[in-house]
């Protein structure tokens, strides 16, 4: 049996990975063309963090996104595991059940 957290946590992953696909599709930076392979673009991109300008390679997509992407990706590896957990923790519950064993309380 699949618990309520379990279903609700797959949901919010679902509905937050979406979310992070359709904004990065959305809204290309200078590193998108050259990625598709436009060899006159530059492979770097500048990135201000703090005080100082950094050249981040466009082949690093995690370091050239906003501190509010980076955020809603942190949040979604956080639901990734924990529905992760809830469903191993859901089939050792369940297996138990078959075999007629006592399932653990929660």
């Amino acid at each position: 049996m699949i618990s309520r957290i379990t279903l609700w946590t797959f949901l919010f992953a679902l509905l937050l990975g979406s979310g992070i696909a359709m904004w990065d599709a959305w809204h290309p930076d200078s590193c998108y063309r050259y990625l598709h392979g436009d060899t006159k673009e530059e492979p770097t991109q500048t990135v201000e963090m703090g005080a100082e300008s950094v050249a981040v390679p466009c082949a690093e997509w995690y370091p050239r996104q906003t501190i509010y992407m980076q955020s809603a990706c942190i949040a979604e590896g956080a639901f990734v595991v924990t529905f992760l957990m809830r469903g191993i923790g859901d089939f050792v519950n369940w297996r138990r059940l078959k075999r007629g064993q006592r399932r653990l309380e929660e």
